[in-house]
């Protein structure tokens, strides 16, 4: 970690990048925040439906158990990683793509894994 902060400090002085307008910091702190406001409601909404087992159009309704929980798990992985999965993408890390997309067939496909 030393040798981290040390390396950026460095490339701080020596190789300074630009550093964003506060307008553009703005607009970026609103739709995080929209954004985790948004997740949270849907979160709230998808738990109501699921508390009501017979109202129509609830999305787990008829599904065994496992079924339930690997749809759980997968919308729980994907709310938790999300962040680093974007992080990712925007440094070209190309490998987490199929990654994810083999991930999401395995836990959301019918039937047992």
């Amino acid at each position: 970690m030393v040798f981290l902060i040390n390396e950026a400090l460095r490339l701080h002085t020596a190789e300074p990048r630009p550093v964003p307008g506060l307008g553009l910091g703005r607009a970026c702190a609103t739709q995080v925040v929209e954004h985790l406001r948004l997740s949270a409601v849907t979160d709230w909404l998808w738990l109501e439906r699921e508390r009501q087992p017979g109202a129509v159009g609830t999305p787990l309704q008829g599904l065994d158990g496992y079924a339930h929980w690997r749809i759980s798990a997968y919308f729980a992985l994907r709310r938790r990683l999300l962040p680093y999965y974007r992080a990712a993408l925007d440094r070209n890390i190309t490998w987490l793509l199929p990654l994810k997309n083999r991930l999401k067939r395995a836990l959301l496909q019918r039937g047992p894994a």
